[in-house]
């Protein structure tokens, strides 16, 4: 997917949101409340919240009302890599990551630079945490987010064990992100 393209699909996210909260700012006609026409590639319908855990890579929920996460690009897995292949993905993700965050930065000013782990080490304490945080904690170590009017958009680069796919992630929410 090009830059474009992930630019139209955090765009699309915060129409529905827009939509969804009956504000209208920024949303793009034919995009009706708590319809999924038109989801982008790389999103998933959800799962009900708080039914993350022990979910398989691969399938965040996706669209719930608050808000949307997209896996933006997946990479190929790592089983038979010596640790090379690793390297270059993580630079190419690393790379598409700051261009796209470079692009936000223009329009809404600096990210924060959120870190996830201590939203884990909560959560394995039992705390329950509010979606999308929940489950971008499980494997996202940390975020870029900025934001805009009454919405978070975040990127970040997850990944479940080094062998498994890294994957490209954004997501567009109005629940704010717990204190650290």
């Amino acid at each position: 997917m090009t830059t474009a393209r992930h630019l139209a699909t955090i765009d699309e996210f915060r129409a529905r949101l827009a939509d969804a909260s009956g504000g209208g700012r920024g949303s793009h006609p034919g995009i009706r409340p708590g319809t999924h026409q038109g989801t982008p590639p790389g999103t998933h319908q959800g799962t009900p919240p708080g039914t993350h855990q022990g979910t398989p890579p691969g399938t965040h929920p996706g669209v719930q009302p608050g808000f949307h996460l997209a896996e933006l690009a997946t990479s190929e897995d790592f089983w038979e890599d010596d640790g090379t292949r690793r390297a270059l993905a993580e630079e190419q993700y690393e790379a598409e990551r700051d261009g796209l965050a470079a692009l936000l930065t223009a329009r809404w000013g600096p990210p924060v630079e959120l870190d996830l782990w201590p939203l884990l080490e909560r959560s394995l304490a039992g705390e329950s945490l509010p979606e999308p945080w929940s489950t971008l904690c499980a494997d996202t170590p940390e975020l870029r987010l900025w934001h805009d009017d009454d919405r978070w958009v975040g990127l970040g680069i997850s990944q479940w064990d080094k062998q498994l796919p890294l994957r490209l992630l954004a997501v567009v929410t109005t629940e704010d992100p717990p204190q650290a």
